[in-house]
Parts: C-alpha cells; structure tokens; sequence
C-alpha cells in the first residue's frame, strides 16, 4: 500500500492507526474494515443469498450498461437493487424490458425537447419494473427493442445544446 500512494510504511500504519482511534475503521490481519456510520453501503449479512444471486446481478449489468443513454458505471447502489429485484422475483425477461422501454421514453424525450441528461442509476428504471409485469404482446416488445436499436444506431450522443440525429 505504502508503494501504490508513494508514502512510507512508517506513515501509513500513523495513518490507520488514526483511522482506527477515530472509529472510522478497524484493522486486524491485513483487513481494513470501514465502521458502518463511515461506509455508505449495505455489507452482505448473508454471504450465501449474495453468492445466489450474483449470475443475476452479472445479466442485469450489461443490459444496464449497453444502452448508450446511460452514462454510468454499475455502482453498489445498482448492485444492491438488482439484488433487491432478484429477492422479488423480477425476470431478467422484465429487467431487460423495464431498461428498453425507459431507453426508449429517454430517447424520445430527447428527441421532443433537443436535449437531456443521461441516465446515471439503475434506479431510473425502478416503476418501470412493475410496469412491465403486465401482459403486454411479444410483438410489442419486438417493436421497442428495434425502435431503441434504431434511434442508438442513429443517435450522436449527449450535447450540452441539442442532440443530433443522423
């Protein structure tokens, strides 16, 4: 650790040790472990559940990703709700759908006012996944996925002025 920051051993075990008396962590066998007040996260309480579900949380990332309206990286907040959506019992089917649709109103509200803001949260999508867990056709959800590809195909991105189109 002294290496990678460029310090000297000496200052960063004065440095933990600081940490330590001001209950911002506790170290012990080479683990620092951040106290709950300081650390913004939900930890894992159970470590089994976390393992369950985490070829869900794996799927959900890159559908979350992959739509150029969304300017983020997948952070523990939207790790922790693709959990949450995984305990519910939300498909990945209805996952993908929720991130199309609301792509889609994104991009067609852009296009309406000449500019707008990426999507930075997972929790953009959040009543979208009850929305569509209603019965709604196949075709229809053909129909958002090419109108999504087609304006991505066709869209330049974010601009402080207006967005362009092709």
């Amino acid at each position: 650790m002294a290496k990678l920051l460029g310090k000297t051993e000496s200052d960063i075990h004065l440095a933990l040790e600081e940490l330590q008396r001001q209950g911002v962590g506790v170290l012990g066998d080479g683990i620092i472990q951040i106290s709950p007040r300081f650390w913004p996260y939900q930890r894992d309480s159970d470590p089994a559940t976390s393992d369950e579900s985490r070829p869900y949380v794996e799927q959900v990332k890159p559908f979350f990703l992959q739509r150029r309206c969304v300017q983020s990286s997948f952070t523990a907040a939207d790790e922790k709700l693709a959990r949450s959506l995984y305990g519910r019992g939300v498909s990945l089917i209805q996952v993908e759908r929720a991130i199309l649709l609301g792509a889609l109103r994104k991009y067609a509200t852009i296009l309406h006012n000449g500019r707008g803001t990426p999507i930075t949260s997972l929790y953009y999508f959040t009543q979208l996944f009850d929305e569509v867990q209603q019965e709604i056709s196949t075709q229809y959800w053909r129909y958002v996925a090419d109108k999504v590809k087609t304006l991505e195909q066709n869209w330049a991105g974010f601009k402080p002025e207006k967005l362009e189109t092709k």
